[in-house]
């Protein structure tokens, strides 16, 4: 799934398939079984627990 450059999102995020996001996320990223994909165009702000992360834009805050 792709969250596109123009979405913003605000609390939880939850989910059970790998996501590439390219938009902004400000609080909590939760795919424990999944791969997240921060795209080059994406700002988060956000406490990050999957799989495997790939990190190709800016993230600030834990990733586990």
């Amino acid at each position: 799934m792709n969250m596109g450059q123009s979405i913003t999102i605000k609390g939880e995020l939850s989910g059970a398939e790998d996501l590439t996001l390219e938009g902004k996320v400000e609080g909590k990223v939760s795919l424990p079984d999944n791969v997240l994909t921060v795209g080059t165009n994406a700002r988060l702000t956000a406490e990050i627990v999957a799989k495997s992360v790939v990190v190709l834009g800016q993230v600030t805050g834990n990733v586990t």
